[in-house]
């Protein structure tokens, strides 16, 4: 899972470096683009990160225990 959110925060990494770039270019259409959707991604990682520590959480809430003997 924590792949995911490594994989989400690099691509809206390379958005937001997309979008630079072609600001730099003048071409305001693909720069908006490269924002929303780096925006979007940068979201997904945050809320899929929270989600992982909240799942992790509980599976250690709900994992048997054997007491050593």
């Amino acid at each position: 899972m924590a792949g995911g959110v490594a994989v989400f925060s690099l691509m809206a990494t390379a958005l937001a470096l997309f979008a630079n770039r072609a600001l730099a270019k003048g071409n305001v259409a693909h720069a908006l683009l490269g924002f929303f959707l780096g925006d979007w991604l940068f979201a997904l990682a945050i809320i899929s990160s929270g989600l992982t520590l909240i799942w992790l959480f509980i599976r250690t809430k709900t994992v048997c225990r054997v007491p050593a003997s």
